[in-house]
C-alpha cells in the first residue's frame, strides 16, 4: 500500500486528479481532493482490484483505449500517433514548440491518459505502477518454459570438449598479455579487450575457435572469455588440466561473487562488465546522469534463473522469442535505472527502427536514447545474448547463428547494434546442468595418451596422440614435417620472443612439455640462442654534427689524431659524438680553436 501510494505521490496534482477522475466511480468520490486523500483513495483501488472489476472497467472504454492498456502492459510504450490514426482520434495535443517530438496527453477530452507519461516521436509510456497492476488481467503468450523447440537445429556450435583444453590456455595466455603488454588498470583491459592483432597471436597460444557468423561483427569467444576471467583473475587458482568443478566454481563466481575469496574491487564483480563489455556499443554520454552499481545486478541473477529453468528442459529455445516472453510477464534485463537509460546512456546514430515502418530519431548530436521502444533492441536484448554468448563459450551452452538485422541508421549506413546480434538458438549442455547442481556427476572424455619425443642428434620433435597444448607449443616453436614431426632451429625457436625473460620461458616450457632432461644438441641450440641477446648491444646516445663546409681547417680538424677516436663518421657529411665522449670532444674542439655552443 506505501509503496504504490509513494509512487502515486511524486505525480503532479493534475496528473493525479485526472487519474483518480477515471478510476474511482463518481458516487464513490469525495468532494475532498487533496493529493494525499487521491493517491490514498487510488492506492486502495489498484490494491483491491480483481479481474471481473478490471474487465468492466475496460470495456467501458472506447476500443482505442482497450487496445492502448493491453499494449502498454504488455511492452510498456505505446504508438500513439499510429492509435490516431489507425482510430481517427486526437489523443494528444502539442503545448510546446521548443520540443514538437513529444506528446501530451489529451486529458481534458481523455481523464484515462492520465495513466499514460509522454515520449519521443509519438510513443507514450504506461506508468509502472498501473503496469504492475494490470498486467495479472492482461492475457500474455505462454510462459517462456514453453517456448522450447521440438527440432534439431543444424549448424550448431558448441565449446563442451574443447572446453577442458582450451580453458587453462586461455588462463595463462590471459595472464601472460596482462603481463607483457601492460596498462595502469584491469578495468581498462576490461574496457578495451583485445584487438585483432593480439586475438591471432592469442589464438595460437589456446587453439580456441571462433564463432561461424558473429565473428564478422566483431565477436570472439577468445576476447569475450579475457574480459570476462579478468573481473575474477587471481581468486580462485586454476589448476591444469582443467577439470568440471574448476570450471563450475569460476561459473559461480561471476553470480554469487560475494560468496567467494574474491579480494578484487567491487566495481570489477559488479555491473562493470555489464557496461564495458555486454553494451559496449552505448555511449556513457552523460556522466553526471549515468550512475553504474557496483554491485551484482538483478538482470545477471534473473538470468541465472532462466538459465537453470532452461536447463531442466534440456530444450532448444529461440533466444528472442524467450527473451519477449519474459519482458511481457515483467522481466526487464537492464542494469541500471530508467533515467540512466534516458540521460546517461545512448547509442550514436541518425535514428533506429523498432517496429516496421516506425523508427526513433536522434536528436541534434546524433544520439538515441536506451529508454524507449528502442530499449530491446539497444539494451535489453544485447544483455541477455550476452549472457547466452558468455555461457557458450564456458561450454555450458550450445548455439546457432543466423544473419542480424540492421535497424540502426548512423551517416547513412546501415548497421547492426551490437556484436551479440547474431545468436539465434541455444540450449543447455550437460557440463552446464552440472555446473547449475542439477546433476551430481559429469564424466569427462578420457585423455588420449600423447608421446613427444625430442630426437638426441637432430633438432626434430616427433609428436603422436592428443594434447592441444603441446600441438600449439611445437606450431610455435618448429615448422611442421608432415603429421607427426616438427623441425626447429634458431630462428623458429625465438619466433614472438621479445626479449631474454620470453627465451627463458619458452625454454622452461620446453623442458615441461616436451624433454625434462634434453639431449646436449638441444643444450647447445639454447645456448646459442641465448648469446644472440648480447651479439648486438643496446643503443646508446649521440650528438650529430654536420660538417658540410669547405673550409679546409674542418678537414684537418676530422683527421685530428687525439679527436679522431671520439667520433664516428656518418652518412651526409655528418659526425656523431657517443654522449659519453661528448664533453672531452667540445673541450678538445675548442682547444683547437672551434667553439660548441653550451645549448648543444
Amino acid at each position: 500500500m506505501e509503496q504504490i501510494k509513494d509512487g502515486l505521490l511524486s505525480l503532479t496534482s493534475l496528473t493525479l486528479g485526472n487519474i483518480y477522475k477515471f478510476l474511482i466511480p463518481s458516487t464513490s468520490r469525495s468532494a475532498v481532493k487533496s493529493k494525499e486523500f487521491m493517491a490514498n483513495e487510488i492506492a486502495k483501488f489498484l490494491i483491491s482490484l480483481d479481474r471481473e472489476q478490471f474487465t468492466r472497467l475496460l470495456t467501458q472504454q472506447e476500443s482505442w483505449f482497450q487496445k492502448a492498456i493491453t499494449e502498454a502492459v504488455l511492452w510498456e510504450f505505446v504508438d500513439f500517433k499510429r492509435l490516431e490514426i489507425d482510430y481517427d482520434v486526437k489523443l494528444a495535443i502539442r503545448e510546446s514548440t521548443i520540443i514538437d517530438s513529444y506528446y501530451t496527453p489529451n486529458t481534458k477530452e481523455y481523464p484515462g491518459l492520465a495513466l499514460f507519461a509522454p515520449h519521443q516521436s509519438g510513443y507514450m509510456w504506461l506508468f509502472p505502477i498501473f503496469r504492475t497492476s494490470f498486467r495479472p488481467f492482461i492475457d500474455t503468450a505462454d510462459a517462456y518454459v514453453d517456448t522450447g523447440e521440438s527440432a534439431e537445429p543444424s549448424a550448431v556450435w558448441s565449446n563442451e570438449e574443447q572446453i577442458f583444453d582450451t580453458f587453462g590456455l586461455m588462463v595463462q595466455a590471459s595472464d601472460a598479455f596482462i603481463k607483457k603488454n601492460k596498462k595502469p588498470y584491469i578495468e581498462d583491459w576490461i574496457s578495451s579487450g583485445l584487438n585483432k592483432g593480439m586475438i591471432k597471436e592469442f589464438r595460437s597460444l589456446c587453439g580456441q575457435k571462433g564463432f561461424p557468423l558473429s565473428k564478422d561483427y566483431g565477436l570472439d569467444p577468445i576476447d569475450l572469455f579475457f574480459r570476462w576471467y579478468l573481473s575474477f583473475r587471481g581468486a580462485v587458482p586454476i589448476e591444469s588440466p582443467i577439470s568440471p568443478s574448476a570450471i563450475k566454481q569460476q561459473f559461480k563466481l561471476f553470480f554469487e561473487p560475494q560468496q567467494n575469496t574474491h579480494k578484487q574491487d567491487g566495481i570489477r564483480v559488479g555491473s562493470f562488465f555489464e557496461f564495458a563489455v555486454l553494451t559496449e556499443h552505448l555511449s556513457l554520454r552523460r556522466s553526471n546522469d549515468a550512475y553504474i552499481p557496483s554491485g551484482v545486478p538483478d538482470c545477471r541473477c534473473l538470468f541465472l534463473k532462466i538459465f537453470k529453468e532452461c536447463a531442466e528442459t534440456q530444450r532448444w529455445y529461440s533466444v528472442e522469442q524467450l527473451y519477449y516472453k519474459l519482458f511481457i510477464q515483467g522481466k526487464r534485463f537492464s542494469y541500471v535505472t530508467p533515467y540512466t537509460e534516458l540521460y546517461g546512456l545512448s547509442q550514436k546514430g541518425d535514428f533506429i527502427e523498432v517496429h516496421e515502418d516506425r523508427v526513433i530519431s536522434a536528436d541534434y548530436q546524433h544520439y538515441i536514447p536506451v529508454r524507449g521502444p528502442q530499449f530491446h533492441v539497444l539494451m535489453g536484448l544485447p544483455v541477455f545474448k550476452g549472457y547466452w554468448y558468455l555461457m557458450a563459450v564456458l561450454g555450458l551452452v550450445e548455439l546457432t547463428e543466423k544473419v542480424p538485422q540492421k535497424p540502426l541508421v548512423y551517416n547513412d549506413k546501415r548497421k547492426v547494434v551490437s556484436v551479440f546480434d547474431s545468436l539465434d538458438m541455444v540450449r543447455v549442455t550437460k557440463l552446464g546442468s552440472f555446473c547449475l547442481s542439477l546433476v551430481d556427476e559429469y564424466a569427462t572424455v578420457p585423455t588420449a595418451t600423447y608421446e613427444a619425443i625430442a630426437d638426441k642428434d637432430l633438432l626434430l620433435v616427433t609428436f603422436r596422440g592428443k594434447s592441444l597444448e603441446r600441438k600449439l607449443f611445437l606450431d610455435q616453436i618448429g615448422r611442421p614435417l608432415g603429421a607427426e614431426r616438427y623441425r626447429v632451429d634458431e630462428k623458429s625457436f625465438l619466433r614472438g620472443c621479445s626479449n631474454k625473460e620470453d627465451l627463458r620461458e619458452r625454454i622452461a616450457k620446453f623442458k615441461l612439455l616436451i624433454d625434462a632432461k634434453p639431449s646436449q644438441r638441444w643444450l647447445t641450440l639454447f645456448k646459442n640462442i641465448e648469446a644472440r641477446f648480447h651479439i648486438i648491444k643496446e643503443r646508446e646516445g649521440a650528438m650529430i654534427y654536420d660538417i658540410s663546409t669547405k673550409d679546409p681547417a674542418v678537414s684537418e680538424l676530422i683527421h685530428n689524431e687525439k679527436l679522431r677516436a671520439l667520433f664516428y663518421v656518418v652518412e651526409g657529411n655528418k659526425i656523431a659524438v657517443p654522449a659519453k665522449n661528448l664533453s672531452k670532444f667540445k673541450s678538445l674542439c675548442q682547444a683547437e680553436g672551434f667553439f660548441i655552443s653550451s645549448e648543444d
